[in-house]
């Protein structure tokens, strides 16, 4: 199935999902019942159909708004990992810049002085 851009999959309704596989149930329910005088095949064959048919109207909106959430969750959290990962290479890149301490003059790399301890500018 191809990849839906720009269109989200909205929550179903549990009212109406709840509706939907009922009545499925209730036709595939009287798939087993006496058809009466008419084709005893053919009468099975629509009920399961019909019956089945609901079911799947019910469930299929809920497993694509699932698979969407999920999606949207991965999404997510690749970003922070990004964020992260982009927040610790600049703190690294801060970390190893050239200093000079205003207290004693001397040049180093880091957070602090490595003569006197000073933090760095």
């Amino acid at each position: 199935m191809a990849k839906q851009i720009g269109k989200s999959v909205k929550r179903p309704g549990i009212g109406g999902t709840i509706a939907k596989i009922a009545f499925g149930v209730i036709v595939l329910g009287v798939s087993g019942s006496d058809p009466g005088e008419s084709d005893p095949v053919a009468f099975l064959t629509m009920c399961l159909a019909i019956g089945l048919a609901l079911i799947a109207w019910g469930v299929l909106p809920w497993l694509a708004w699932h698979r969407e959430e999920k999606a949207r969750r991965q999404e997510t959290e690749r970003k922070r990992a990004e964020a992260a990962r982009l927040r610790a290479e600049k703190k690294t890149a801060e970390e190893n810049k050239l200093r000079v301490c205003p207290n004693c003059g001397a040049t180093g790399r880091g957070l602090s002085c490595e003569y006197c301890g000073s933090v760095l500018p």
